[in-house]
């Protein structure tokens, strides 16, 4: 009886590892064209049935601008496509932005009255969540992201309850972030930054390494 050659097993475990890479890599490239190309009734249907995995109160918290508020369904949708339920998206705008109505079945839109710059993402949320515990996670409009982020993101900060989380190359220009009302021991009533926010934490901050589907937009 002739053995099998050396060779034989080591071709099947790649042509396996392979076939696993391609399905993964189509699943992602399916959802991100589903998300991309799609309205977002059915993502609002399906989100109903999420299942809640964090006990504390979770904000998304974002802004967008006149020239860009039209386009951001596809953000949106990712928001919605996740792993787990949050209990607000916040929408912070100023008062010239006008919003579709179609996403006010999505977000609870404020007028923030001001522009607070880039800080207009986090400065009003601030401003309207004090309770201590509430984990406020600020994302950019312009990106889609993984439908593990959140939860990934609430499981890291449950293990690191006192640290400011944010996913990017480098605080100041980090894309994501999540912080608490506690975090932060004054509100800056101008515009503000991603350095300014650093420099008014009173907790350390904490990179997490995190590139799965994240797609500019």
């Amino acid at each position: 009886m002739s053995r099998i050659p050396w060779y034989v097993p080591v071709l099947i475990v790649i042509a396996i590892f392979t076939s696993i890479i391609i399905s993964v890599n189509m699943s992602k490239n399916s959802r991100y064209n589903k998300i991309l190309n799609s309205s977002s009734n059915s993502f609002i249907n399906n989100y109903k049935n999420i299942k809640k995995c964090c006990k504390d109160k979770v904000v998304i918290s974002f802004t967008s601008t006149s020239n860009r508020i039209n386009n951001i369904t596809p953000m949106l949708n990712s928001l919605l496509n996740q792993t787990t339920r949050v209990d607000q998206f916040a929408l912070n705008i100023p008062e010239e932005c006008n919003v579709p109505d179609q996403y006010k079945n999505i977000c609870n839109i404020f007028k923030t009255g001001k522009d607070y710059g880039s800080g207009t993402k986090y400065v009003p949320t601030l401003l309207r969540e004090d309770e201590c515990g509430t984990k406020i996670i600020l994302v950019d409009d312009d990106y889609i992201y993984g439908e593990d982020l959140f939860e990934t993101l609430i499981k890291k900060s449950d293990e690191n309850p006192n640290k400011c989380l944010y996913i990017g190359d480098n605080f100041e220009s980090a894309k994501i972030i999540l912080l608490k009302p506690e975090f932060i021991s004054k509100i800056n009533h101008s515009k503000c930054d991603n350095k300014w926010l650093k420099d008014n934490l009173n907790v350390d901050v904490m990179k997490i390494n995190y590139n799965n589907n994240i797609k500019y937009i």
